[in-house]
Parts: C-alpha cells; structure tokens; sequence
C-alpha cells in the first residue's frame, strides 16, 4: 500500500458523503481510505459503514470521542500505507489530489509534499478551473517554515500534504488541545531536508460564514498561546533568521483566533488590549518590520490604537 487516506468523522452527516465520493473518484489506484468514527451521534457512523460495504478500499474504525489528534493518532496506528495524507471529513479534494502529491514526492525524492487550498462556505460539490501550474518548487525546511509562518502559500494546516510516514516517528497530534497542527506541522517540516510545493489549488477547505464571531472563548481557546510560544522559543533560537517572522506569526494567530472573537462578545475589548499589552515586543516587530503584507500591519495599527475602531473594521469586511 502506498498512500493511506485518514479521515477523521464527528457529527459531519451534512457534509460526509461529499467528502468520501471525492476521495474514491481519485485518478490513483494504491491507496486505503481510514475512516475514523470519532463517537458521531448523528448518523455519519452510518454512513461510514455504507461505504465500508460498498467499497474494499474503505477502511472503518468506530470509537469513543477523543477528538481531532486522538482520531488522526488512531488512524495512524491503523494505516498501512508508505505515505500519509489527511483530509476533515466536511472537507473534499480534487480527483487528481493525491496522484499530484505523490508525484511531487517520488520525482523529487523528497519526504513531504504541499499543495494550495481553496476556501468555500457552500455545502456542494462545485469544483473551480483555476489552470494547471506544472512548476513545483522545492524548498528547504527553513525556506518551507518562512512562507508558512508568512502564510505564504504554505498552510499550518495538517490538510493539503502528503507525509513520509517515518516522519511521525516521534511526532503526534496533542490530545485535548485545539489548533493540534501548530504542535505538529511545522516540526515535520523541520525533518525534511526538502520540501515540495505546488501552487495548485487541489483541496477545498470548508468555512462557515460566520466563524469570525461564533460564541464565546474557553480555556482551550487560550491554548493557541502554548502552541505559538513555543513556535517562537524553537525556532527561533535554532533558526535566528526566523525570529521575527515567527513573531509576526504569534500575532496574526492571536488576531485572527481571538482577538477577531473577543472584540464581539462583553469585556472582550479589555482582554485584547492585555493580550496586546503583554507580548507588546511581539507586537512592535508585526508593526514595524515587513513580516506582514501592509494590510494586515495596517490591521494591526488599528487595533493597538483602539479594539473598539477596530471592531467596526471588521464589521464592515464580514
């Protein structure tokens, strides 16, 4: 087996099939499906079995829930394959997703492949023509770490990849927190000598419209800060270069997973300017190098300035 598909499923009976359909109308024959039934209740364990009966490709494993890492962790344990790939079940890719990865793998002998994403918020399976980029570049680790801690045209995201399997060896995703793939992601890149990474837009991400102000943060909300100190405490000392964008990083992660949440709910202006306050270095260097596009220093101007202008701003975007 050369490529194992994990999926894992939680109350997604909306969007599964979608998900499934796409990942069995691949143009690649030598691959598993590992679908990973995280305790759904609302009927995607079902649907999980249609497909098991229908097709030998398809892999199924019913557990307790655990969350996200604990069922990608457990999905590993399970694959047989030479190469990993993950895919969120409300997800879906291209028919050509994972012959493009593993292409990209094999003719460039690299361990770890990278391809772009497109973001919907629709609940159909509509595919754009976006062209066929034929270039791919091949990165060093470093050159990789510095366009994804630029969120440039490489994601954090588990997703949109292919893996050598061998490099989880002491890698896995943190049980319990959220944001998993900031503990992961950018320390399987570091194992790579080199990087592959393609332009072309082969996985759909799903988006709900109204992410930017759902609810009201918990505690496993404020874990992002683990994840992203220690982003900066380990690369940047093994990697000086890397120091400020890294920083840079922390701050567009804490703008655009709190601080874009807690401008909308009470006390919320308080809080992001302690936020601010409290790794104000952190802030300067945003501002005033040219880590981030003048956009997002623009954003962040504001919001030092005055959390309450800046809510409107972002009233007026979304």
């Amino acid at each position: 087996m050369e490529v194992s598909v994990i999926i894992p499923v939680y109350n997604v009976r909306k969007y599964l099939r979608r998900c499934i359909e796409s990942v069995l109308d691949q143009n690649f024959d030598n691959y598993e499906i590992i679908l990973v039934d995280d305790g759904s209740t609302d009927g995607s364990e079902e649907i999980c079995d249609l497909y098991k009966n229908k097709h030998d490709r398809v892999r199924v494993y019913h557990k307790e829930n655990g969350g996200l890492s604990d069922a990608r962790n457990f999905g590993m344990e399970k694959a047989n394959g030479k190469y990993w790939t993950f895919i969120d079940s409300d997800d879906y890719v291209t028919n050509d997703y994972l012959s493009t990865l593993y292409n990209m793998i094999v003719d460039n002998d690299v361990r770890m492949s990278c391809i772009s994403s497109h973001r919907i918020d629709n609940t159909e399976l509509v595919y754009f023509d976006d062209g066929n980029y034929e270039d791919v570049d091949i990165l060093t680790n470093v050159e990789t770490l510095e366009r994804m801690f630029k969120r440039d045209d490489v994601a954090v995201s588990a997703w949109g990849k292919m893996y050598d399997k061998d490099l989880f060896t002491d890698v896995c995703y943190p049980k319990g927190k959220l944001y998993e793939d900031l503990y992961t992601t950018p320390y399987l890149i570091d194992k790579c000598d080199k990087v592959a990474l393609s332009r072309n837009k082969k996985y759909y991400y799903y988006v709900r419209r109204d992410s930017i102000t759902k609810g009201s943060l918990s505690e496993k909300d404020y874990s992002i800060f683990d994840g992203l100190q220690k982003l900066v405490d380990y690369f940047g000392e093994k990697y000086p270069k890397l120091y400020k964008t890294v920083v840079s990083c922390y701050v567009l992660y804490t703008i655009n997973n709190i601080i874009n949440r807690l401008v909308f709910i009470n006390n919320g202006y308080k809080k992001a300017k302690k936020l601010i306050r409290d790794k104000k270095d952190y802030w300067n260097i945003a501002l005033f190098t040219n880590y981030l596009p003048i956009r997002v220093r623009m954003q962040v101007l504001v919001l030092v300035i005055s959390p309450k202008l800046y809510r409107k701003v972002i009233e007026r975007i979304i």
